[in-house]
C-alpha cells in the first residue's frame, strides 16, 4: 500500500491518503482535482475521442460493481451551461467530494493509469461526452 500510495503522490501528483488508521481506501482531496463520471459504454467512446482530442486521456478509473468510470481531470471554473444533457447521458461532474482511487484490495481498477501528473481539464472531458452524444457513438459501442 505505501508504494502506491508513494507513485499516487511522487509521480502522479496526487496527494493520496487513507484512513486515520492507515487502512481502507486510497483517497484525494477535492481542490486537487474533479472527475466526470458516466456508465462504461459511453466512458469507453469518450476515452477514445480524448486520445483524439486533445490527443491524450488522462487517468479513468472503473467501479465494475457500480458500472461507472471516472474520468479524473484538473478543476475549471464553474461550468454555467445547463448539464441536463449530462444527465441525459448519465454522466455527472463531481467536485465537491473526496475523490477515490484504485487500491489492491479495493473495489475499483484502473482503465487508463495515471504514468504522470497529466489530467485533462473537466471542460475537455465534458466536451468529449458531448461529442460523443451528439454523435451518438456510445449507442453504436465505438467510433465510426
Amino acid at each position: 500500500m505505501e508504494e502506491l500510495l508513494r507513485h499516487y503522490r511522487e509521480v502522479c501528483g496526487m496527494q493520496a491518503c487513507v484512513g486515520i488508521d492507515g487502512d481502507g481506501p486510497i483517497r484525494v482531496r477535492n481542490h486537487e482535482l474533479c472527475a466526470v463520471t458516466m456508465p462504461p459504454r459511453l466512458g469507453a467512446t469518450v476515452r477514445v475521442r480524448m486520445h483524439e482530442v486533445p490527443g491524450r486521456c488522462g487517468p479513468v478509473s472503473a467501479y465494475p460493481s457500480g458500472g461507472r468510470w471516472m474520468f479524473l481531470a484538473q478543476p475549471d471554473l464553474p461550468d454555467i451551461r445547463p448539464r441536463c444533457d449530462l444527465d441525459q447521458a448519465n454522466a455527472g461532474i463531481v467536485d465537491a467530494a473526496t475523490i477515490p482511487l484504485p487500491s489492491p484490495e479495493g473495489l475499483r481498477r484502473w482503465i487508463v493509469a495515471p504514468t504522470d501528473s497529466y489530467l485533462p481539464s473537466r471542460d475537455q472531458i465534458v466536451r468529449a461526452v458531448r461529442w460523443c452524444r451528439e454523435h451518438r457513438l456510445h449507442e453504436s459501442g465505438g467510433v465510426r
